[in-house]
């Protein structure tokens, strides 16, 4: 609870290190408020799913209070704009390193390996793809290089980042987020049971 009190008092600035970063994470101010949003009506799921914060596309990240959990012990979820949701990580501690090895607070773009969305080259299918945009004039010349630099310079800063944190990058993100999903009962099966008992039209 010390690390997430400690976290909590600097989340103005976290959200503005994160968004340096090029994560865009927006705490929420008003949790009740923002998941009546997302869900379309006033739900008694507040009590239950306690938002943390929002991205881009207003999906949501929560804290998923269940069996009477203490927020320390409560696992990350995360709820889709489209209705798709599931566990994303243990607690908060466990979020941030997905956060900054992934760039993205979806699930789907977690990666497999620490740089795998780092790693580009002349010899890689994207690289020579803009290579080839370059040599039909639709990408300036020098293109290729500005990505790979680019890419190397995010590394950089994602070790950086880490290193600001106190927090240590995973070297496989997506099973750290896997050993989460399997360590609680299935999120996504969870809430839309509990929708279709306050909304039974909710689906329809």
């Amino acid at each position: 609870m010390e690390r997430l009190l400690q976290l909590s008092n600097n989340l103005d600035n976290l959200s503005e290190d994160l968004c340096y970063a090029g994560i865009y994470f927006s705490f929420v101010e008003d949790s009740d408020e923002y998941l009546t949003l997302l869900l379309g009506y006033e739900s008694q799921l507040v009590e239950s799913i306690l938002g943390i914060a929002t991205n881009g596309a207003g999906d949501l990240l929560a804290f998923w209070v269940y069996d009477d959990r203490d927020l320390e012990d409560a696992p990350i979820v995360f709820v889709g704009h489209e209705g798709d949701a599931c566990v994303m990580a243990n607690n908060f501690s466990e979020l941030l390193p997905l956060l900054v090895s992934s760039g993205d607070l979806h699930p789907d773009n977690i990666p497999e390996h620490l740089n795998e969305f780092n790693e580009f080259d002349g010899d890689s299918i994207l690289g020579k793809i803009t290579l080839k945009m370059e040599e039909d004039g639709f990408y300036s010349p020098g293109t290729l290089q500005e990505l790979i630099e680019r890419r190397e310079e995010t590394k950089i800063e994602q070790a950086d980042f880490a290193t600001r944190l106190g927090i240590q990058l995973p070297e496989n993100p997506a099973e750290l987020m896997r050993t989460a999903i399997e360590a609680h009962p299935n999120f996504e099966e969870w809430l839309n049971h509990q929708i279709s008992i306050e909304n039974p039209d909710y689906f329809n």
